[in-house]
């Protein structure tokens, strides 16, 4: 059994994958439950890429207690339909985001960042 890698970020802006092998990319970020910020921002990443890697994004928020706030996929090929099925991983549910506030006694939430801009298929308006 491989140990997890202590990183918090993680920027591989400009990293062509081709979308040849989003499990080599998942393999990754399933090895990093401490992430709080990833940048795959211009690196051709595609729906059916994406949609593959959201139970990884998912188990990055859930695994980091919320912590896990800023995604940066500036520069893709993402249309609605990747964007969605991000925003819906992405974005912890409620209840993780008030055990975390619960845990570091505030009642401000956090800021989550989810950059979505410059993808073509959907454009920029409210992508950001």
């Amino acid at each position: 059994l491989k140990r997890p890698l202590r990183i918090t970020e993680l920027d591989l802006e400009g990293w062509k994958t081709d979308g040849h092998d989003p499990c080599l990319l998942g393999s990754l970020l399933l090895r990093c439950p401490s992430l709080t910020r990833l940048s795959l921002a211009r690196t051709g990443l595609t729906d059916d890429v994406i949609c593959s890697l959201s139970s990884c994004i998912k188990y990055l928020q859930e695994s980091s207690g919320g912590q896990f706030v800023k995604l940066d996929l500036h520069g893709n090929k993402l249309s609605h339909e990747g964007c969605e099925a991000l925003a819906q991983n992405f974005f912890p549910d409620a209840s993780v985001q008030q055990k975390v506030l619960a845990s570091q006694g505030t009642a401000q939430s956090k800021p989550y960042f989810l950059d979505l801009s410059q993808n073509m298929l959907i454009g920029d308006a409210g992508a950001a």
